[in-house]
């Protein structure tokens, strides 16, 4: 558990900074540099989110609260409201009062049949953390 909260924190202390919710929470100017290469290959980023997966299926909620804005920003792949506003309960769960307004972000940004489906699948997440 201790090495997936150093491998959560370590990847937080470099995905976090340059997303907008970080930078506007801690007045941190925002700076647009261009992709490289190794950011923009597919093997790369899935093997990303199945890191963040694997962390934050274990428990670790900051891996929860970092996938989740992932998914509502697309900083990893496709923006998916419904995963966003999964995983962003979860880690709200755990005590993440971080993910209040971005779990609202999500759910504003949703149809009532998603809005189902994202409820559905939170408490599925949840049994995993809390059985």
């Amino acid at each position: 558990m201790l090495k997936a909260r150093h491998a959560a924190l370590l990847l937080s202390l470099i995905v976090l900074p340059f997303t907008h919710t970080f930078a506007d929470s801690h007045s941190t100017p925002t700076v647009v540099v261009p992709p490289s290469e190794m950011e923009t290959d597919p093997e790369l980023i899935a093997a990303a989110m199945q890191f963040f997966v694997d962390l934050a299926k274990s428990g670790s909620d900051y891996s929860q609260l970092s996938l989740g804005e992932s998914y509502l920003e697309g900083t990893l792949g496709q923006v998916d409201y419904i995963e966003a506003f999964a995983w962003l309960s979860t880690a709200h769960e755990q005590g993440i009062t971080e993910a209040a307004p971005l779990i609202e972000r999500a759910w504003q940004s949703m149809n009532n049949a998603e809005r189902k489906a994202a409820q559905q699948l939170a408490i599925e997440y949840q049994q995993w953390i809390f059985p």
